[in-house]
């Protein structure tokens, strides 16, 4: 369990993420919560607060190996 008590996945837990239209998933390795994020012309995908999951994942990702609470699904 995380020490997030809103925090929807934790640590070692496979996740799924749609990319460009790709299914992909992996394992959650560690875990940010920040009340500010950057917009993307500060060079970030987010502008809203939120949880962002650092997963490996099982292949290469197309843009990067974060995403933002957002856009995970669990795995079944």
């Amino acid at each position: 369990m995380s020490n997030f008590p809103d925090c929807r996945f934790q640590i070692g837990q496979r996740v799924r993420v749609s990319d460009q239209g790709e299914e992909l998933s992996g394992e959650i390795k560690a875990i940010l919560y920040a009340e500010t994020v950057p917009s993307w012309s500060e060079g970030c995908a987010w502008s809203r607060p939120g949880f962002t999951y650092f997963v490996e994942f099982d292949r290469p990702r197309a843009i990067h190996d974060i995403a933002h609470e957002s856009e995970l699904n669990e795995v079944e």
